[in-house]
């Protein structure tokens, strides 16, 4: 059994509206075991003296896409499986150093991924994953060019067939659904909305008729689990809202009936000011592609626009972990959590911009140091 305890340290999650200082924390391998006032006696766990240094729940990622490695999405029609897996982990890793323990890809990383992740062969963070995204003929996830006329791309050959799949009518939507299940997706993903990244659906574009949307909602259910729906407008949103779907994926140009539509269906969102004023849990998300994934940490800084560091600290842990379904187990410095945890200086409860680059001086995932810049300061109780 692996023990480490962290001696003298300031807790901060989105529990308390207040850190909690002198605290002990006893880690026995993946799991936080004890959490004291007093310190810790024990003969075989390593002891590290935090001299006060806050501990944070590892932050949650609840939008990313690490195999969408060019910001320009049809050209990954030209790079293969293989090409993409390999880069997919380097920005794992680096997602990883930057405090995202956990992250929710939203169409790409398949079981593959995620068990590469979960048996250590590439460090970064768990994954929970949607496999192939859902997409109507036309829809945000037809890639084709207007020439092109056969199905889909080849699978064997094409990084753009690992992220979408066309599926119309109530039995195709149902077989795909259930296809992406079996092949180990964590969540659905459905397009309801035209975007900014697709060829020829217009923004304001609703897609998936009632039928087929219920139809692929009732499938997600069937294994206790959800879609979250790619949508944009106030039409497309209410639309996916009143057929089932639990979380809203950028939801950019909702509006206050909508999001109050949202709080009725306890629904989860990405957008801010409306949102937060009509009392819609709010996630956290960065859908960066490939080499803006460097701009992961900056979106605290613009949610700061609208809300408040203890806000945006909350939806990027407790809110996310929700979404997760993994709520006490991740998100939270609380024992029996995953000892996935993050230690800086300062409090990002009241300062949101301690969450930065390079301010972790160590990071801990499932009981296991991952970065330690204070080994000066260990020694063995």
């Amino acid at each position: 059994m692996n023990s480490l305890i962290l001696k003298n340290c300031t807790i901060s999650d989105a529990n308390h509206p207040e850190p909690r200082e002198g605290k002990h924390i006893l880690i026995e391998n993946e799991w936080i075991k004890e959490i004291e006032d007093q310190p810790i006696k024990s003969n075989s766990a390593d002891s590290i003296d935090l001299k006060g240094k806050t501990v944070i729940p590892g932050l949650i990622d609840a939008h990313c896409h690490i195999i969408l490695s060019d910001l320009n999405i049809s050209n990954t029609d030209s790079i293969p499986p293989t090409l993409a897996t390999a880069m997919s982990t380097k920005l794992m890793r680096e997602m990883l150093f930057r405090g995202f323990t956990s992250i929710r890809d939203a169409a790409g990383a398949d079981w593959g991924l995620k068990s590469a992740q979960e048996q250590g062969f590439i460090l970064g963070p768990k994954l929970w994953i949607a496999g192939r995204s859902l997409s109507q003929t036309g829809g945000h996830g037809d890639f084709r060019k207007r020439t092109q006329a056969y199905p889909e791309p080849c699978g064997c050959s094409s990084g753009a067939a690992l992220t979408s799949r066309i599926a119309d009518g109530l039995s195709e939507v149902r077989h795909a659904a259930r296809d992406e299940l079996r092949l180990g997706a964590n969540q659905i993903k459905a397009m309801v909305s035209g975007g900014v990244a697709s060829p020829h659906d217009p923004i304001w574009n609703i897609q998936y008729s009632s039928e087929e949307l219920k139809a692929i909602v009732e499938e997600a259910h069937h294994w206790n689990t959800y879609v979250m729906a790619h949508a944009y407008s106030p039409e497309a949103i209410s639309h996916a809202l009143n057929c089932g779907v639990r979380t809203i994926e950028h939801a950019n140009l909702i509006d206050a009936e909508t999001a109050r539509l949202a709080v009725e269906k306890e629904a989860y969102i990405k957008s801010l000011e409306i949102c937060k004023s009509s009392g819609v849990k709010i996630g956290f998300g960065t859908d960066l592609l490939g080499p803006l994934h460097y701009q992961q940490l900056n979106e605290f800084e613009v949610r700061s626009e609208a809300l408040n560091a203890f806000e945006i600290f909350e939806s990027a842990t407790k809110t996310n972990a929700e979404i997760l379904g993994m709520k006490g187990k991740l998100g939270e410095v609380s024992t029996g959590a995953y000892a996935d945890l993050l230690v800086l200086e300062g409090n990002p409860l009241e300062n949101i911009g301690t969450l930065k680059e390079n301010s972790f001086e160590m990071i801990i995932q499932n009981g296991k140091v991952i970065k330690n810049m204070i080994t000066h300061e260990r020694n063995l109780t």
